[in-house]
C-alpha cells in the first residue's frame, strides 16, 4: 500500500506545481506537469483498494471486540489497532483517511 501513498504525493506535488507554473505563466514547464500528473493518475488508478464497506466490516469487528474486553473504544484506539503489526489492516490497500471517516462514523 506504500505505493499508493507514493503516488498520491507526488501527484499531490505534480499537481501544486502545476499550478505554480501556471500562475508563472510557463506554459512549457505546465504541460510537463500536466503529462505527468496523467501517467500518476493512471497508475494510481490501477492499485485496488479495499471497498468501502469492506474496511466497515473490519472496523466493526474491532470496535465490538473492543467493547468485549471491556475497553471503551476512540478513534485512536480502534486505528492503533485496526493498523498495528499483525493488526487487520496493517498493510492492506486502504486508504487510512478513508478509515479514519469510517471509524468516527462507527463511533458517533
Amino acid at each position: 500500500m506504500q505505493v499508493l501513498s507514493i503516488l498520491r504525493k507526488k501527484l499531490s506535488a505534480s499537481k501544486a506545481a502545476s499550478q505554480e507554473f501556471a500562475d508563472a505563466k510557463r506554459d512549457d514547464l505546465k504541460q510537463k506537469q500536466d503529462a505527468e500528473i496523467a501517467v500518476l493518475d493512471e497508475y494510481a488508478g490501477q492499485v485496488e483498494t479495499f471497498s468501502e464497506d469492506r474496511i466497515s466490516e473490519v472496523v466493526e469487528e474491532v470496535v465490538k471486540t473492543m467493547e468485549g474486553s471491556s475497553t471503551k473504544p476512540n478513534a485512536g484506539l480502534v486505528l492503533k489497532e485496526l493498523f498495528k503489526p499483525g493488526g487487520a489492516l496493517q498493510d492492506k490497500p486502504v486508504e487510512k483517511a478513508q478509515v479514519a471517516a469510517i471509524v468516527k462514523r462507527r463511533l458517533a
